[in-house]
């Protein structure tokens, strides 16, 4: 059983690095990078109110702070990096699907 795991683990391995990378559009990548760029600008938050004829009114709160605005990283340096990274995926994409 444990050879059978361990081969497909090492099949699928295999076959997702074979895998042609997604290339992102111009405003898939500002769109990503935008939501990096504001969990570096500090805490986020939501709240969420319902109501429901079994349990009655429910309020909730969710609070996350990101790693990137507990080491201090400026904000605009966050998007600028994004960008760039994912300007190189899709490059390294484009590449792999021309050879």
């Amino acid at each position: 059983m444990a050879k059978l795991l361990i081969t497909t683990f090492f099949i699928g391995a295999t076959l997702a690095s074979c895998a042609s990378h997604k290339i992102y559009s111009p405003e898939e990548i500002q769109a990503i990078c935008e939501e990096e760029r504001a969990e570096a600008a500090g805490v986020q938050g939501k709240v969420s109110v319902g109501v429901n004829n079994q349990t009655g009114t429910n309020l909730g709160i969710q609070l996350s702070v990101n790693d990137k605005f507990l080491r201090g990283l400026d904000p605009q340096a966050v998007y600028d990096q994004c960008v760039q990274e994912y300007n190189d995926l899709n490059l390294s994409a484009k590449t792999n699907q021309a050879e």
